[in-house]
This record gives structure tokens, C-alpha cells and sequence, in this order.
């Protein structure tokens, strides 16, 4: 007996590091080519690389260049740039990084409601699935992997000490993005008040609970942001964070639908799959958790407290994105999902094994499909400031034309590329970080950019074709104006970028 316990207990230690180990492997052939060239990624992430950048030059982040969300994310690539220098290799190993912790926490609040084999099915569909489609190391992402945490600290049991940590890492998270962290902080509310009418505990318990999760949120918070209130200034950083964001990202328009990279039609949905079946699997994990937690032959209250947890968190992010709708806020809000799912259709009776054996197998098909994509869409070797990359074909033309006609770091705006400068050893000439569609570029930062762009004669202005459409928001056909009327068109790209040069 004891023989066997040892094995059982040598088994459960050895899971976490062969989760960990899977999961870095996996993304590092996501990331990187034969012989360990890395691949150029894109996405949100270029905007962080380029204000972590910005803050190496000693740029201040609000004052300098300008910045809706909480610094932490520019922190993070400003400390990778000082000590590893500003390399594409660098970007590429954070976002290992941050997918191996996100695996590891996600596989270690599964074990605490099912077995160590739904546990890893639970983090590789997580791996794969979600946060290895896009891998990309955006600020969302950063301020999950915090709140995750809270969650982890949390779920044994409510002391004191465990409740003032949940918010100290709810505080961290608000560092990065503050609706997320704002949002799971009401769920820790909720789940505290839930816990204590459980017990049936006198009031002033909760109102304890309550002053240790709001005051370790505060001070974490206060700690985090002390150098940046002290060197900017708050009344900056307010409006940056709280003003432009609740007056130019709560809402979403209309015909951006539910979020979707592309239009769901018949020729598009084959490629849509994944973020269909993510969108899909968000309701049914939450409304399959309520019927079987609360269910009359419901689970020991040890479980039914941690699926409260998940549960509570998990929609309370996903209400928080639902105002302002993308995949990319959808896939970072995931993982309670994913975990409250696994754990669900693993209690579907003689159909868990079914459900089991096709996760793991749809879960192969698609990271074999993903590595070979990586692979054969990324051939194209360039050798550029920043390191030698591989890339796409679109890539080939491009990027060796804006190497050889920006030669000074200023002489290139990238209007929504911010991942170039870092690439091509760049600086963004304006404060003004990109022109982007959708309300969030107003015409007051247009005419500030195009007053600097003046001043500067900055000479090359890369552009997307969507900036051509006269349906766009006001600040956005603004600058086209502007672009129209002291620039001309040089060059096209497979792509459909376009290079403007001053006139």
C-alpha cells in the first residue's frame, strides 16, 4: 500500500514539470524555425515593444508618447530590452515565457477540481487552442496570468492571509490592464459575500474580507504605479487610463458584430473554426457548471466552493470585454472557461472517455497543423537590426525597401505597424502611437501627429488599404486628408500596404 501511494505521489509531483516541459516545446516551435532563427510575430504586442523602446530612450510613457492602458506591459519589455538588448529573439522568448506560466497556472487550478489527466488536457487546449492561435504577448495576457493567480492562492480556503495576497495580485493585474483587474475584482467581492452567507458568518466578517481584498488591491496597485504617479504626474495618467478610455473604448460599433478577425461567411468560416468553437465553448462551460454544481446530487462543498471561484471570475471578464467585442479580449478572458468545460464533460458518464479521446486527439491534429504552418508560412529569412527573422513572403519585398529608404530612426511613421520599429531599429517620430479605426484615433491626435510630422519632415508613411475607406471615424479620414495633401505614393506591397514619401 504504501508502495503504491509513493508512486501515485512521485506520479502528481512529476505532472506539473511535464506540463511545463510540453508546453515550452510546443510554443518554442511556434516561435522559432530551424536552427533557432525566431519567427516575426505580429499583433497588439508591437505596440508594447515599441513604448518598452521608447522608455529605454527615457521617453515617459503619458508625457512623451501617448498611452491609454496601465504601464506594466511597457515595463516588461523596457526591463527584456536593458538586459537582453532590443532583439526579436527576446519578444519571441517573453511570449514562451508568459505561455508556459499561463499553462502551468491553468494545469494547477484544474488539478484542484479534477484528475492530473484532465488537469493537462485542460492547460493543452488552453496552450494550443487559445493562447497559442494568436501568441501574441499583448497586454491582456499579462494581467490574466496575475488574476489566474488570485484565483490559485484563493481556491484551498479564505484566510486572511490568502484573501490579502488574491488582491495583491489583483492589484499587479490592474498594472496591466485595468478593466480586467477592476472586473475580477467584483467577482472576489461577490465570492466573498457568497462564502461568508454559506457559512452563515456574522456580517462583520465579510466587511474583513472586503478591506483586505480592496486594501491589498490598492497598495499593490499604489506600489506598482509610485514611480510613474511621481515622475508624470497623476492628473496625465488619469486622463490617459480612466478619461480616454471610458470615453473612446466602451463601446463597440455595431457592425463589428461579435468580434470575429473576418466577416463569417461560407468561404470563411473553414478558417474561423478555432475562434467559433473558443466563442462557443465560453456559454456552454458556464451553463453546464451551474446545472452540475448545483444540481440536487451536487459535489462535496470543498468543490462546488472552487467552481464558485472559476466560475465567478470567469464571467465577470467576460462581461467585461462584451462592451467592446474582439477575439483577442475573448481568447485572454478563456481560461476559466476552458478549465470549467474540461471538468464539465468529464462528468458526462460513459461519454467522458469519448469526450477525453477527442480533445486529446483534436488537440494533436491541431498543434501538428499549427507547428507545419509555422514552418511553411514563415521561409523567408531577413536579416535585419534587430536579428535575422524568419517571415512571411509578403515580408520578402518589404521590409529590405523600408530598410534601404529610412535610413534615420525618424524617417519612418508606421501608421498601424508599431511592431516595425523595433524590427527595422526605428523610432516612431511622433507622440502619437498609430492612426487606428474604430473611434479610438480622435482628430485632436491627428492634428498633434500631423503637426510633428510637419516639424520633423519626416519622410516615409506606411499605410494599410482600410485607410482609404471614407466610411471611417472622423480622426482616421482627417489623416488621410492630410496624408493626401503633402505625400505621394511610392510603392505598393504584396501585402497591400502602401509607402507614402513626402512630397
Amino acid at each position: 500500500m504504501g508502495v503504491r501511494r509513493r508512486k501515485r505521489d512521485g506520479a502528481r509531483a512529476a505532472a506539473l514539470p511535464i506540463v511545463l516541459g510540453a508546453t515550452a516545446l510546443y510554443l518554442v516551435a511556434r516561435t522559432f524555425v530551424l536552427p533557432g532563427v525566431p519567427v516575426l510575430l505580429g499583433g497588439d504586442q508591437g505596440f508594447f515593444w515599441m513604448y518598452g523602446a521608447r522608455m529605454l530612450r527615457d521617453e515617459r510613457v503619458y508625457r512623451d508618447f501617448f498611452q491609454f492602458t496601465p504601464p506594466g506591459t511597457d515595463v516588461v519589455y523596457l526591463a527584456a530590452f536593458a538586459l537582453l538588448g532590443a532583439r526579436i529573439w527576446v519578444v519571441n522568448a517573453l511570449v514562451v515565457g508568459l505561455g508556459v506560466a499561463l499553462g502551468g497556472v491553468c494545469f494547477r487550478i484544474a488539478r484542484g477540481i479534477m484528475s492530473d489527466a484532465e488537469a493537462a488536457l485542460a492547460a493543452a487546449l488552453f496552450t494550443l487552442l487559445v493562447f497559442g492561435h494568436p501568441l501574441d504577448a499583448t497586454h491582456h495576457w499579462w494581467s490574466m496570468l496575475p488574476i489566474m493567480l488570485a484565483v490559485l492562492v484563493l481556491s484551498p480556503k479564505s484566510t486572511s492571509r490568502r484573501l490579502a495576497a488574491a488582491g495583491a495580485f489583483l492589484g499587479i493585474a490592474a498594472f496591466f490592464t485595468q478593466t480586467h483587474a477592476a472586473a475580477a475584482l467584483l467577482a472576489f467581492l461577490v465570492f466573498a459575500a457568497w462564502e461568508v452567507r454559506r457559512e452563515e458568518s456574522a456580517r462583520p466578517k465579510l466587511v474583513v474580507r472586503c478591506v483586505l481584498l480592496i486594501g491589498s488591491f490598492c497598495l499593490a496597485l499604489l506600489a506598482a504605479c509610485a514611480y510613474f504617479i511621481a515622475t508624470v504626474g497623476l492628473r496625465p495618467i488619469a486622463a490617459s487610463v480612466v478619461v480616454y478610455v471610458w470615453r473612446h473604448m466602451r463601446y463597440a460599433p455595431l457592425d463589428r458584430g461579435v468580434g470575429l478577425p473576418e466577416a463569417l461567411t461560407a468561404t470563411s468560416v473553414r478558417w474561423l473554426i478555432p475562434y467559433l468553437v473558443v466563442y462557443a465553448s465560453i456559454p456552454i462551460a458556464y451553463g453546464l457548471t451551474i446545472a452540475l454544481a448545483w444540481r440536487g446530487s451536487s459535489p462535496r462543498d470543498e468543490l462546488r466552493r472552487r467552481l464558485a471561484l472559476i466560475w465567478l471570475v470567469g464571467v465577470a471578464l467576460i462581461a467585461a470585454v462584451l462592451p467592446n467585442l474582439s477575439w483577442v479580449r475573448v481568447f485572454a478572458v478563456s481560461m476559466p472557461a476552458v478549465i470549467l468545460l474540461v471538468w464539465a464533460l468529464g462528468r458526462a458518464g460513459t461519454l467522458a472517455h469519448v469526450f477525453r479521446w477527442l480533445a486529446w486527439t483534436g488537440a494533436f491534429v491541431l498543434g501538428s497543423f499549427l507547428v507545419r504552418s509555422t514552418y511553411r508560412h514563415h521561409a523567408v529569412f531577413v536579416d535585419l537590426p534587430s536579428g535575422t527573422v524568419a517571415t512571411t513572403e509578403a515580408n520578402r519585398e518589404k521590409l529590405p525597401w523600408l530598410l534601404e529608404q529610412a535610413h534615420a530612426p525618424g524617417d519612418l511613421f508606421a501608421a498601424t505597424r508599431p511592431g516595425l520599429y523595433l524590427q527595422l531599429g526605428l523610432r516612431n517620430p511622433l507622440s502619437l502611437d498609430a492612426i487606428v479605426p474604430g473611434g479610438q484615433t480622435t482628430v485632436a491626435l491627428v492634428n498633434d501627429a500631423t503637426h510633428q510630422l510637419d516639424a520633423r519632415a519626416t519622410k516615409y508613411i506606411l499605410t494599410p488599404p482600410v485607410l482609404d475607406d471614407p466610411a471611417m471615424d472622423e480622426g482616421v479620414v482627417a489623416f488621410r486628408a492630410y496624408l493626401d495633401a503633402h505625400y505621394r505614393l511610392v510603392r505598393t506591397f504584396p501585402d497591400g500596404d502602401e509607402a507614402w514619401q513626402r512630397r
